[in-house]
């Protein structure tokens, strides 16, 4: 992948990848916008995604359908790699690494696999020897063998 885009998951342009040029992107209906979408569902300027120093950010213009990121209607939103935008009935996904900033996804993973690497000390002991393995109870001293131990008592007074 080169530079951000907006990748066409679903709606009649499936398939499709709109690259983010420059500091402004408009989105809409009409001729004149920088992303096309024919549709009816579409209003004729219903979105620009603008650049900022920290990636993009997508802005609703008054559009009669609204636009929403991950399942939520926004009026502005912060983008992120991976996230969903629907506009009408088109579905994009938003795809972006910036340069030195790891992936939404890879960071998951990449803590993750730290967690899973984390060391566990383990002490280790001698075991005791066999003879040493006796544990008195009411009808006196209890012998046990390699790997059988004494179970708590459970009687009550």
């Amino acid at each position: 992948m080169k530079g951000p885009r907006l990748k066409t998951l679903a709606g009649p342009a499936s398939a499709e990848s709109f690259p983010l040029l420059g500091e402004l992107t408009t989105i809409g209906r009409g001729p004149d916008n920088n992303v096309v979408l024919a549709s009816a569902t579409v209003s004729r300027h219903h979105a620009h995604v603008r650049q900022t120093e920290a990636g993009h950010h997508i802005e609703d213009l008054g559009s009669a359908n609204g636009v929403q990121v991950n399942g939520q209607r926004v009026h502005d939103a912060e983008l992120r790699s991976g996230d969903r935008i629907r506009i009408g009935e088109f579905v994009f996904t938003y795809q972006h690494e910036l340069p030195g900033r790891i992936g939404t996804t890879q960071a998951a993973v990449h803590q993750s696999r730290e967690e899973s690497n984390l060391s566990v000390g383990v002490v280790e002991e001698e075991a005791p020897e066999e003879s040493a393995l006796q544990e008195t109870g009411s009808n006196g001293p209890a012998q046990f063998g390699p790997g059988e131990t004494a179970l708590p008592s459970t009687t009550t007074r």
